[in-house]
């Protein structure tokens, strides 16, 4: 038998560069256009992003706890001074960045009740219960 190259080759020669070929391309894995392969590359794309993603959104929920305890820090000054409203300015723009802020929804109540205002008192204290209901 003759190859595209005019080379004579017998049939069990033949059989063997099949056999050849074929453990080479077993041992490569699939080829590199195989749905199967471009669906795992794309999985493990998709796992390397969210182990990013979460670890930049993690770094990024410490700085803001870091940046709301100051706040809160300056908040508690103001209200020790009597300055209700600045400390109301400030828990408000922690609760304009964190809805879910349980210890500045909480203040915002207790000077809400303070100036009778019992409605927005109630509204920040179901924040309270349904953020940390414990």
């Amino acid at each position: 038998m003759e190859d595209s190259h005019g080379v004579d080759q017998t049939p069990a020669e033949v059989k063997a560069g099949l056999d050849a070929l074929k453990a080479v391309q077993s041992s490569a894995g699939p080829p590199k256009n195989d749905p199967e392969s471009i669906e795992e590359r794309l999985q493990k794309a998709r796992e390397d992003r969210d182990k990013t993603s979460s670890k930049t959104a993690l770094e990024k929920k410490k700085e803001l706890r870091k940046q709301f305890a100051l706040l809160m820090d300056k908040a508690a000054e103001h209200g020790q001074k009597g300055e209700t409203s600045k400390a109301e300015d400030i828990y408000r723009g922690i609760l304009a960045k964190d809805p879910d802020h349980v210890e500045a929804a909480r203040l915002l109540a207790k000077i809400a009740t303070e100036h009778k205002a019992y409605r927005d008192a109630e509204v920040f204290l179901q924040r309270v219960v349904k953020n940390a209901p414990d």
